[in-house]
């Protein structure tokens, strides 16, 4: 096997990525991933996509669509609040304001918008 000079010291390679994936970003590679396991369970990739379709949703309404106890559900919400990926969502006047809202964020939407893109891209090859 040839040896391949690829410029990283030996165990660097996670600041090899930091450096050129995240160097000019706000993010780093530890909460990119940390991101990537919280859409990397079914139920919160699909509470992620219904409220990437939806502006935003009530807590008793994301309960009946995963068909899980609010309790149940509560874990996978608080790792998506947790990992930015959706946002709780103040009342208005006209709500009522024991209800729990919550809306996708720009991150958890940009998450949705490349799995569309790369499945769309992939489907047309």
């Amino acid at each position: 096997m040839k040896k391949v000079d690829i410029n990283i010291e030996e165990g660097n390679i996670e600041e090899y990525v930091e450096e050129g994936l995240f160097s000019d970003a706000i993010d780093t590679l530890n909460l990119h991933v940390e991101r990537k396991k919280a859409v990397a369970d079914r139920l919160r990739y699909s509470v992620l996509y219904l409220l990437y379709e939806h502006d935003k949703l009530p807590r008793e309404e994301l309960v009946q669509a995963t068909g899980k106890e609010s309790n149940a559900l509560h874990h996978h919400l608080r790792e998506l609040l947790n990992n930015n990926l959706i946002a709780e969502v103040p009342t208005s006047a006209e709500e009522d304001g024991r209800k729990s809202y919550y809306r996708i964020t720009k991150l958890g939407a940009q998450e949705i918008e490349a799995d569309i893109q790369n499945i769309a891209s992939a489907e047309s090859e």
